[in-house]
């Protein structure tokens, strides 16, 4: 009696051990099936506002594939959507992580260049301006970002140079205009920045 039931219960621990990694295999399917799947719900989630839900299934498609640069982008633009100060570091390290696997992602070289602008760190960011100012001259954003950091180290008059040719790139852009005019006004030439404020109005009369 025994013997037959030590002899149920190794044949039913080898029926497990071999039932077990079958089930195991069909448990989420490939990585990338895995990556599609978490990232399907990322992005619905992103879509209807939902950012915490998003944030934890961008960062699911992150573990299962750490070199993905696009899962890294998504997870800084929804830490960013987050706001606050910790959300922001997570999106300075994500935005770092996706530039060093796609130096191709210009909107990604751009906010970390915004980044170390909101960082008192205008030299970094306008190493990041470079880099895609190489490849895209006319770059609207790359010319704003280059000109802001060189009016946040008070070189206006360079900085106003880049400016201008993002205001003639895109002239609906009324942030530049202000810019324009506070680097007009650091300056201490009033008229100047009042034409430039008075040509934002011609633009968009209604701008506050």
């Amino acid at each position: 009696m025994r013997t037959l039931i030590r002899y149920s219960a190794t044949t039913a621990l080898g029926c497990l051990l071999l039932v077990t990694p079958a089930l195991g295999g069909c448990d989420g399917g490939s990585p990338e099936a895995k990556k599609a799947k978490h990232r399907e719900r990322a992005a619905g989630y992103f879509e209807k506002g939902q950012y915490n839900e998003a944030l934890l299934e961008y960062k699911n498609v992150a573990q299962v594939d750490p070199q993905d640069a696009d899962a890294h982008y998504r997870l800084a633009l929804t830490y960013l959507k987050l706001g606050g100060i910790p959300n922001l570091q997570g999106a300075y390290a994500e935005l770092t992580k996706t530039v060093e696997l796609d130096k191709t992602n210009q909107e990604a070289q751009l906010k970390l260049g915004q980044m170390y602008l909101l960082g008192n760190e205008p030299v970094k960011a306008r190493e990041q301006a470079e880099i895609v100012l190489v490849s895209t001259p006319q770059n609207t954003e790359g010319l704003i970002l280059r000109g802001r950091s060189l009016i946040n180290e008070k070189r206006y008059q360079e900085g106003i140079v880049e400016l201008k040719k993002a205001v003639e790139l895109d002239p609906k852009h009324m942030q530049t205009y202000v810019d324009l005019a506070r680097a007009y006004f650091a300056l201490n030439d009033t008229a100047a920045a009042e034409k430039i404020l008075r040509q934002a109005l011609t633009v968009d009369a209604r701008s506050t």
